[in-house]
């Protein structure tokens, strides 16, 4: 009995994959639809990834600060950012916790390349931490590249 089972665990993992295989070849033959169904697909796609991001800030957040802390954290959002404003509070010791917190969203940075907010990456005081949140990205920009050594970039 124990040889069966043995047996049977292996065999059925691998006809479970098969299947799945098989399921997806036919899936991806099908049509994506009427183009109102593939707007209505793209539709959902883009708002899935929009509650996604919002989950990852506020869980980064959560992770950063502690509960209610507001006093150190400072949100920037959107072109017209005054870059040094924003390093003056990032040089500001974090108040009765162990750290500050920038977010930065759609602050368009990555894209054109600031290079005064790119020459202060490396030089970022321990206890700041600077959470990009952009939509659009040069990936061969100093910017990116600082963000990169320093930090991490997750997409």
């Amino acid at each position: 009995m124990d040889n069966i089972l043995f047996w049977l665990v292996p065999v059925a993992s691998v006809l479970a994959l098969c299947f799945a295989y098989y399921f997806h070849k036919q899936m991806m033959k099908e049509s994506e639809g009427t183009p109102q169904m593939i707007k209505i697909a793209a539709a959902v796609r883009k708002g899935a990834m929009s509650y996604l991001k919002q989950q990852y800030k506020n869980r980064l957040k959560d992770a950063v600060l502690p509960e209610g802390d507001t006093i150190n954290l400072s949100i920037y959002s959107g072109k017209g950012i005054d870059v040094e404003e924003m390093i003056a509070q990032a040089d500001t010791m974090p108040f009765f916790a162990e750290h500050r917190l920038l977010l930065i969203e759609d602050s368009g940075f990555f894209k054109n390349a600031n290079q005064q907010l790119a020459d202060y990456i490396p030089s970022i005081p321990e206890g700041t931490i600077m959470l990009f949140v952009e939509s659009e990205v040069d990936k061969r920009g100093k910017l990116y590249k600082a963000v990169n050594k320093k930090g991490s970039v997750v997409e």
